[in-house]
């Protein structure tokens, strides 16, 4: 399984070079498993997309945040993980 990344950045109408929200994903198709993790930038710090992938993809490799099934029916995309997450999560 391949690991792909979504970049979340601070900021409401102007993306912000502070804070920002990484999350890192697999999904196994065949079992419609979807594993995360995730790691936030501190809104002081500048965000940068390199160093947020390697936290993330440590955090999932050592200990997910999380796993869902997934819809089968539906196609996974970038919107449909961040709803996930965000039903999950917050």
């Amino acid at each position: 399984m391949t690991v792909k990344f979504i970049h979340l950045r601070a900021g409401i109408m102007d993306v912000s070079p502070f804070g920002g929200t990484t999350i890192a994903y697999e999904y196994n198709p065949e079992t419609c498993d979807l594993r995360y993790a995730v790691a936030k930038c501190n809104p002081k710090e500048h965000y940068c997309k390199r160093v947020g992938r390697m936290v993330s993809t440590g955090r999932l490799n050592k200990a997910p945040h999380g796993s869902l099934l997934a819809d089968p029916a539906k196609k996974l995309t970038p919107q449909v993980l961040l709803d996930a997450y965000r039903n999950h999560i917050l």
